[in-house]
């Protein structure tokens, strides 16, 4: 009775992954983020202790805090433009994307790895391509935006604090 039970088992859940690996698929595509610069030298143990708020502002060189751009990754918010071209719903898309750090080592203990793992996991191998490729470059602008504004507040807060500045 054993035999046969574990016999018939084994034999449902491998004719199941037969089934399930010929007619429902899963397909994945992955890219690469870099999220930060690796030639500028900013890694955590590379920092001088001399530099400034004043400094780091001006130099563009604010830590990245992984577990909060993680989730800004997943939100509504990013792939709001994303759901609208490809009319699936975020939260959907949102289940269907992993990030993950790539690399385990501690060289970004203080504020993460350098490179993002993006993956996407769908059934429909051409239509979650151009899903992909589109989601990169909703990534890729949502970042040149954050970092036009950063940017743009750095210059607004240092011209405001030229004046006390150029008097001491």
């Amino acid at each position: 009775i054993v035999a046969i039970a574990a016999i018939t088992i084994t034999s449902t859940l491998t004719i199941n992954l037969i089934y399930e690996r010929l007619f429902n698929p899963t397909y994945q595509g992955s890219f690469r983020l870099l999220i930060r610069d690796p030639i500028s030298g900013s890694s955590s143990g590379q920092k001088d202790q001399s530099n400034t708020n004043f400094q780091n502002l001006a130099f563009n060189s604010i830590d990245n805090d992984l577990p909060t751009l993680l989730e800004v990754m997943r939100s509504p918010l990013v792939l709001e433009s994303l759901t609208n071209l490809s009319g699936i719903d975020e939260r959907v898309l949102a289940s269907r994307i992993s990030i993950e750090p790539v690399g385990g080592d501690n060289r970004f203990s203080r504020s993460g790895a350098g490179i993002l793992q993006v993956t996407l996991k769908g059934k429909n191998r051409d239509e979650d391509k151009k899903l992909l490729v589109q989601l990169a470059d909703v990534y890729l602008k949502t970042a040149q935006i954050q970092r036009q504004q950063r940017l743009r507040d750095g210059l607004a807060f240092l011209d405001q604090q030229a004046p006390a500045l150029e008097e001491k």
